[in-house]
């Protein structure tokens, strides 16, 4: 063999060994699997930490089979699925589970199908450096802080679980600077020590869901900042009337409640300086009190 021949080959050989293990469009990963294999489904990786370093921005990172996966940052537009019958966890002993940061006004993160587990994590999904993430699905369990979205963006939470241990925090909204738009819809909230926070600048609108059995609050909005909190259509109760079901606090915040159901309570709505509406359409019962401060009633629509 000539010398250009063995060159040409040689050339050849390590294009097609990069081309094998360059991003793909879609990766996968499997307790089966090996972070030394190339990702693609019928070659997958054992962590979503190595995964992703193989997909392509907007692409796919789909686990197979059930186990554990191992915490990860989500730095790209991507989607995070799991296999329809699988069970796919997401552990941490330190930091958030998943961080989300591709980055400001980056579109299309997709997080779906996982149960994301704390066991001395600090937040189970933190969004702190992004924009369009839809959480869908999920399982989050036994952190400090379930959720955190702490940036301008667009954000949806449908058919979600955030569970405490009678702790902690299940979801909390609010930016320094910009309004987070977030959607709760369909959602469980249960056994935290506030179901759902909202601290500072936000929009946030809960459809559908329940939140029970919380500590201290179960909705609590408290800022100087630009607040507004919609509900409906939703069950918030105590446990032995402990704690408020909506708390409203601040200036800044607006709270709007209409057909709701809210029992068990120590305080259904409780208004603290801000702005609280109600419809007739609402439900209180079996509180210590129904509401505290001004609550200005609402036409039916």
């Amino acid at each position: 063999m000539t010398t250009s021949r063995r060159i040409s080959l040689f050339v050849v050989l390590i294009l097609s060994t990069s081309t094998s293990f360059g991003q793909v469009a879609r990766t996968a990963v499997s307790v089966n699997g090996s972070d030394l294999n190339s990702c693609v489904p019928a070659s997958p990786c054992r962590t979503f930490a190595h995964a992703i370093t193989q997909t392509n921005s907007g692409g796919e990172m789909i686990a197979l089979d059930s186990g554990g996966f191992g915490a990860f940052t989500i730095d790209r537009p991507i989607a995070v699925l799991t296999a329809p019958g699988a069970y796919a966890a997401v552990a941490s002993s330190s930091g958030p589970a998943i961080a989300v940061t591709p980055g400001p006004f980056t579109l299309g993160v997709i997080i779906r199908g996982l149960f994301v587990n704390g066991t001395g994590g600090s937040i189970g999904i933190d969004i702190s450096n992004a924009f369009d993430v839809f959480i869908d699905k999920c399982t989050v369990h036994k952190f400090p802080t379930g959720i955190s979205i702490s940036v301008l963006g667009i954000y949806n939470i449908k058919d979600t679980i955030v569970r405490g241990d009678g702790s902690g925090d299940g979801i909390v909204i609010g930016a320094a600077s910009g309004s987070p738009s977030v959607s709760i819809d369909g959602c469980r909230l249960t056994d935290n020590n506030v179901g759902l926070t909202i601290n500072n600048n936000a929009s946030v609108v809960m459809f559908g869901s329940v939140v029970a059995q919380n500590g201290s609050f179960n909705v609590y909005a408290n800022s100087l900042s630009p607040v507004f909190l919609t509900i409906s259509d939703s069950v918030i109760h105590g446990y032995n009337k402990n704690g408020d079901a909506v708390r409203a606090q601040g200036a800044g915040v607006t709270v709007s409640v209409s057909r709701s159901t809210l029992a068990d309570c120590a305080t259904g709505f409780d208004n603290v300086g801000a702005t609280f509406n109600s419809t007739g359409d609402n439900t209180i019962a079996n509180c210590n009190a129904a509401t505290a401060g001004t609550i200005t009633p609402q036409p039916l629509h």
